[in-house]
C-alpha cells in the first residue's frame, strides 16, 4: 500500500512540474527535490520488480555520461568553487532525464504530464495575446508589454515554447483528423511573429513547419514546407515591425554595421571567441565553469558567462570529447525517436533542441533546459523501446 501512496505522489509530482515549468522557476525546483526523494523510495522498495529494460535505454547512459564528465572536469577546472558548483547545477537536467524516464513508464502520468504542459502553454498564448491588445501588465504577472508581450519568461524562451507547442498541438489534431486546433496553432504563429520578437522562435517556427510538411507528404511535403516558409517570411517581412527589426539587426550583424554592443554583434563575437578558447585546449577543454573566467582575459571588454551555442559551451569547457559525448546524446534521441509508433512529436523536439542549440545554450538555460528534460522522459520512457 505504502508503494502505491508513492506512485500516487510520484505522479503528482510529475504533473505539477508539467505545468509550472513555463510559468515559473522557484516551484519547479521544489518539485524537482520532492520527485527526487520519491522517486529513490520507490526506486529502493520496488528494485526486485523494475524491468531490466529500463537498465538498457541509452538515453539514460548518455545523460550519465555527460555529467560524469561535467564532474571530471572539476577536478582540472581553474573555476572557483563557487563558479564549478553553480555550472553542475545549471546542467541537472542530465540528472532529471533519467528521473523522468523512470517516473514517466506510468502511463496516467505521462498523458497528464503533456496535457499540463500544453494547457500552461495555451495560458501563456492567451495572456500573451492579452497584454498586446491591452498593454496591461495583470498587476505584474505578465513581465512584457504591447511592444513584446512575453509573459512568464522572456521573449527567447517564450517564443521558443509556444512554436514547439504550437507544432505538438497540429501533429495531434493531424492525426485525430480533427482540424479545429489547428486555429490555435495559427494564434500562435501570429504571436510568435507580430506579438514578440524573439528571433529564435522565427528559426525555430521554419524548421518545423519544413519538417511537419515531410512527415505529412515526404518529399513533396518538404518542398511544400520550404516554399511556404519563404512566402511567410517574406509577407511578414513586410507585414511584421517586430520581425523586419529584428531580421534588419541581424543583416546588419552578418555586414558588421551595428554597434559593438548590439545583440547581433555581441553573438558573432561570442562565436568567434568561444571558437578560439576551444582551439586553445581542443581535447578535453579547461573545465567545468570555466567558460566565464576564460572568456573575460580573452575579452575583457564584453565578458560573458554564455556563448549563446551549446555546441560552443560543450567544446570550450570538456572538449571534443564532451561534445562527443553531447552528440551522442542527441543522437539517441534521434534513432530511438525513429523506433516510435508515432515519432512525430520526438522529431519535432530533436529538431527544436539541435536547431536552438546552434544559437542559443538551451540545456544551460533553465526553463528550455528543463522542459527538453522533462519532454524525452515522456516521448522516450515507452519500455518497448529498449526490449
Amino acid at each position: 500500500m505504502f508503494l502505491q501512496y508513492l506512485l500516487w505522489i510520484q505522479r503528482a509530482l510529475l504533473i505539477a512540474i508539467g505545468f509550472s515549468l513555463p510559468i515559473s522557476t522557484a516551484l519547479p525546483n521544489l518539485l524537482f527535490g520532492l520527485l527526487l526523494i520519491t522517486t529513490i523510495l520507490h526506486f529502493g522498495l520496488s528494485f526486485p520488480k523494475i524491468p531490466i529494460s529500463i537498465t538498457k535505454n541509452p538515453i539514460i547512459w548518455s545523460s550519465f555520461s555527460l555529467l560524469a564528465l561535467m564532474i571530471i572536469g572539476s577536478f582540472y577546472s581553474a573555476a572557483s568553487y563557487e563558479a564549478i558548483i553553480d555550472n553542475l547545477k545549471q546542467y541537472k537536467e542530465f540528472l532529471l532525464i533519467p528521473l523522468f524516464l523512470y517516473g514517466f513508464q506510468d502511463q496516467i502520468a505521462r498523458a497528464w504530464g503533456f496535457k499540463v504542459f500544453l494547457a500552461a502553454m495555451g495560458l501563456t498564448l492567451a495572456l500573451s495575446i492579452f497584454v498586446a491588445l491591452t498593454n496591461h501588465s495583470l498587476f505584474g504577472l505578465i513581465h512584457g508589454d504591447a511592444s513584446n508581450a512575453f509573459v512568464f519568461k522572456n521573449h527567447i524562451t517564450q517564443g521558443l515554447l509556444i512554436v514547439m507547442s504550437a507544432y505538438f498541438v497540429a501533429v495531434l489534431a493531424y492525426q485525430k483528423r480533427i482540424w479545429w486546433p489547428m486555429v490555435i496553432v495559427g494564434l500562435a504563429i501570429y504571436d510568435v511573429i507580430f506579438l514578440t520578437q524573439g528571433r529564435t522562435g522565427y528559426l525555430i517556427l521554419a524548421c518545423l513547419i519544413v519538417l511537419f510538411s515531410w512527415q505529412v507528404l515526404r518529399w513533396r511535403g518538404f518542398l511544400i514546407g520550404s516554399l511556404a516558409v519563404m512566402i511567410l517570411g517574406i509577407t511578414t517581412y513586410y507585414t511584421s515591425s517586430n520581425l523586419q527589426h529584428r531580421v534588419d539587426k541581424v543583416i546588419a550583424g552578418l555586414k558588421h554595421q551595428a554597434a559593438e554592443t548590439d545583440s547581433i554583434q555581441l553573438r558573432l563575437n561570442f562565436y568567434k571567441h568561444s571558437w578560439q578558447l576551444w582551439q586553445q585546449q581542443p581535447i578535453i577543454g579547461s573545465g567545468t565553469g570555466s567558460f566565464t573566467q576564460r572568456y573575460a582575459v580573452q575579452e575583457p571588454s564584453h565578458p560573458t558567462s554564455n556563448p549563446h551555442s551549446e555546441y560552443l559551451m560543450m567544446a570550450v569547457q570538456w572538449g571534443i570529447l564532451g561534445l562527443g559525448v553531447f552528440l551522442w546524446f542527441l543522437y539517441q534521441l534521434w534513432y530511438l525517436g525513429l523506433k516510435l509508433p508515432k515519432p512525430q512529436m520526438a522529431q519535432g523536439l530533436f529538431a527544436t533542441i539541435v536547431v536552438g542549440c546552434l544559437v542559443n545554450s538551451l540545456f544551460l538555460d533553465f526553463t528550455e533546459g528543463h522542459v527538453f528534460a522533462y519532454l524525452i522522459g515522456i516521448f522516450y520512457s515507452d519500455e518497448r523501446l529498449y526490449n
